[in-house]
């Protein structure tokens, strides 16, 4: 199937995308250049030599991000669609990929990358993206029997299933719980029956529960997560800096690039507890303003997925939901996990963390959603 198959100018309209959208994604991604700029200096110069280095890479990122943003928006839903079954397929591989020993590579213990040479593409990053259209197209055309059908209910799950476990081999359990989260709240949102809901929902996190306490990787985690201060030079080390520099912060905080934390202390500045840096610098005020900005997004995710499903564009609609779910989930778990609420996941803080996967397909996403609501004014 050739690639310019997908590729469908938009109808002529005076609404080409959701300003408001637009709006909070470029604010976003601005405090998130501005965020791996402040928390990267010091590590990038020990590392590299250069303390600009991170945040020309992540320039570099958004930059290719922007240019896939229009390609989502350019791509034609009903090519999107119909390439569902075959993008999970993709998610398959990609992940089974992942963990041969010659072609995945090995960060921190786990085994989540693909080397490309020029980058590394974390594996579980559009699988995210994957799963959500697939589950949309399967949702939109069984919108009906899903609800009342067990056999359908659970048809899609078979799907989804060996997509978790390859992740928990990573292991990669953070990528695991927002997937979960992700397709339960969208059958939620199609209406299955909620006794279906439990069944298969509680046995999976039955499955995942069993999958964390059985590493010894995971359950350390989970350990330090309960009591941080009983090793706070060991295995609590991460999660206790990370509420120094939380609580340093106050009101307002030290003001933007004076983080004490960032000097060598608090490790993963610039990816998974750049919160952390953020709520440092600009305290509490700051950290409202980044969740209100995230409640902003979530909102109008549901707002262009509730129109498009008044217009009858069922799987557009899914695909906002969807998406909207995915970057608050994951914007939760991030800030969850740097104030000491959740057990560390590994996961980006959306828009705003360093890393070129993450901030691709999260603009990609966008392009898509920019597209659903394109499609509902046309």
């Amino acid at each position: 199937m050739s690639a310019t198959m997908f590729w469908e100018k938009p109808a002529r309209t005076n609404v080409w995308v959701d300003r408001r959208l637009l709006v909070i994604s470029l604010l976003l991604l601005a405090l998130g250049l501005v965020m791996v700029s402040s928390s990267s200096l010091a590590w990038a110069e020990k590392e590299t030599g250069d303390a600009m280095y991170f945040l020309k890479h992540q320039a570099v990122f958004a930059a290719l991000g922007a240019v896939l943003a229009v390609t989502g928006y350019f791509a034609s839903p009903a090519r999107v669609q119909a390439s569902a079954g075959w993008l999970m397929v993709l998610a398959l591989i990609l992940l089974s990929l992942v963990l041969v020993p010659q072609i995945g590579k090995t960060v921190n213990g786990s085994r989540r990358w693909f080397d490309l040479g020029v980058v590394n593409l974390q594996a579980s990053e559009p699988v995210k993206l994957f799963v959500i259209i697939y589950f949309a197209d399967y949702i939109a055309r069984r919108r009906g029997p899903i609800t009342h059908d067990f056999k359908q209910f659970v048809m899609p799950l078979a799907a989804v299933t060996p997509v978790v476990i390859l992740l928990l081999l990573q292991p990669d359990y953070g990528a695991a719980v927002v997937i979960f989260l992700v397709v339960s709240m969208m059958l939620w949102l199609a209406g299955v029956k909620f006794r279906y809901f439990v069944l298969v929902f509680s046995s999976l996190a039955a499955v995942m529960a069993l999958f964390a306490i059985a590493s010894p990787y995971r359950l350390q985690r989970i350990i330090s997560f309960i009591d941080p201060w009983q090793d706070p030079f060991g295995s609590g080390y991460q999660l206790t800096q990370s509420l120094i520099a939380i609580g340093s912060g106050g009101w307002f905080g030290l003001g933007l690039g004076d983080s004490v934390q960032k000097l060598f202390y608090l490790p993963e500045t610039h990816t998974d507890f750049i919160f952390s840096i953020l709520a440092e610098e600009t305290g509490f005020v700051g950290v409202c303003a980044v969740v209100v900005l995230f409640w902003l997004f979530v909102q109008r995710c549901l707002a262009i997925g509730h129109r498009a499903e008044r217009e009858g564009i069922v799987a557009g609609a899914l695909y906002a939901y969807g998406i909207g779910i995915w970057f608050g989930v994951q914007a939760f778990i991030n800030m969850a996990v740097a104030m000491g609420l959740l057990p560390t996941k590994g996961l980006t803080l959306p828009l705003i963390s360093y890393g070129g996967s993450s901030l691709v397909v999260s603009m990609f996403a966008i392009g898509l959603l920019m597209r659903v609501h394109h499609e509902t004014e046309s």
